[in-house]
């Protein structure tokens, strides 16, 4: 699609140290046109970010600390959410459902790839895939009517005996919205101050 917006839950499983498990959640927003501009607006557990790709430059805007950081991007969607990830360590909702090629992606050194059942998600009724390849296995729910647009996306890490997974739920597809220029391009607010991204490994995600 060369543009569209969804509303996306994300829920993330973890262990403490003392062994018991608990969820962290993140609810976001995603606007994207290609080529090359993105938008998206995350809050939850320990994150408050707002992301601003415009095809020259990519910037990280955290308004709870009033503080931003601002880097030359690529200039696609696809390398500038490669960069975001390997040179920032900044993730995006769904990234992996993101790229213009995500099948063959998805499908790299897949062992395992069946039809599970229908499901209802959100109101939608789905077909519910799953698929395997080492150390990870994923599902996806895709619409049967329509687009066929994903509706809930899991990856389970199976090289670990705790099976954490991230579950990614989404609603409110716009396949046809209308977006403007001014909205993938940041305005710093009154106040708000520039800093620089830290490079990877030197904090955690929510730091950043």
């Amino acid at each position: 699609m060369k543009q569209f917006s969804v509303r996306v839950r994300n829920m993330r499983e973890d262990v403490f140290d003392s062994g018991h498990r608990v969820d962290f959640g993140v609810g976001a927003s995603l606007v994207v046109s290609r080529p090359n501009k993105l938008r998206s607006e995350r809050l939850g557990h320990l994150v408050e970010q707002n992301f601003y790709y415009d095809g020259k430059t990519l910037t990280l805007y955290n308004a709870s600390r009033e503080v931003y950081a601002t880097v030359p991007a690529p200039g696609t969607v696809e390398e500038m959410l490669d960069f975001a990830r390997e040179s920032l360590g900044v993730e995006q909702p769904v990234a992996d459902l993101v790229y213009r090629n995500a099948f063959p992606l998805l499908m790299q050194d897949v062992t395992l790839a069946m039809v599970v059942d229908k499901e209802v998600i959100a109101g939608t009724k789905c077909t519910h895939l799953l698929f395997s390849r080492p150390g990870v296995d994923f599902q996806v729910w895709v619409a049967d009517g329509g687009p066929p647009l994903p509706y809930k996306y899991i990856v389970t890490d199976t090289s670990t005996a705790a099976l954490l997974a991230i579950i990614a739920t989404m609603s409110d597809w716009n396949v046809a919205p209308v977006v403007t220029d001014s909205q993938f391009t940041f305005v710093p607010p009154r106040g708000a101050k520039a800093i620089s991204f830290l490079p990877v490994g030197a904090s955690s995600a929510s730091d950043r």
